[in-house]
């Protein structure tokens, strides 16, 4: 068994997920191997995240502060402070407080960061995105090395490169 913990509005539920998470579908590692490892990959993500929502606990799934969460529509019909409040945080949005910080996050081609610098305005006053194909960039000078130029696509493409991630 393994777990996966969910953190909505501030609580945090424990999932048991059934099935092996450790699966692998090649011994060895070529252009055919990563697709059938990818398409693998695809098949257990759907799993997990079916067998998350199955498991999902009753309940709110919306921050109870109201600075933060929309109100719902049939109170915005019905309350024009409601309304307001909705307007508010579509338009304005949350302050960024006066630091800088870095958050990552493990996506599925690898860490997925965020820079940001604060200057306590509505609007953040540097936002950096470094996305897991920026890595994978600086590896192709050691890949490419000594290959041919006809292996270049398929080395590209083993490592799984999405160019349009690159130049933020």
């Amino acid at each position: 068994m393994n777990e996966l913990q969910l953190e909505p509005a501030g609580k945090i539920y424990e999932i048991k997920l059934k099935g092996h998470l450790n699966e692998s579908w090649a011994d060895w590692f070529d252009g055919m191997a990563f697709t059938h490892e990818s398409d693998g990959t695809t098949t257990l993500t759907g799993k997990i995240i079916d067998q998350a929502i199955e498991n999902l606990p009753e309940g709110p799934i919306v921050a109870d502060n109201p600075w933060v969460s929309n109100p719902s529509l049939g109170e915005v019909q019905k309350d024009i402070s409601a309304l307001i409040r909705r307007f508010m945080i579509q338009t304005k949005g949350p302050e960024a407080p006066e630091k800088e910080m870095y958050q990552s996050v493990e996506g599925a081609k690898g860490e997925l960061g965020f820079y940001l610098v604060g200057d306590g305005s509505e609007r953040p006053y540097r936002l950096k995105i470094r996305s897991p194909c920026f890595y994978l960039v600086g590896a192709l000078s050691h890949l490419l090395r000594g290959e041919m130029l006809a292996d270049a696509v398929a080395i590209i493409g083993s490592i799984d490169i999405v160019l349009g991630e690159i130049d933020r």
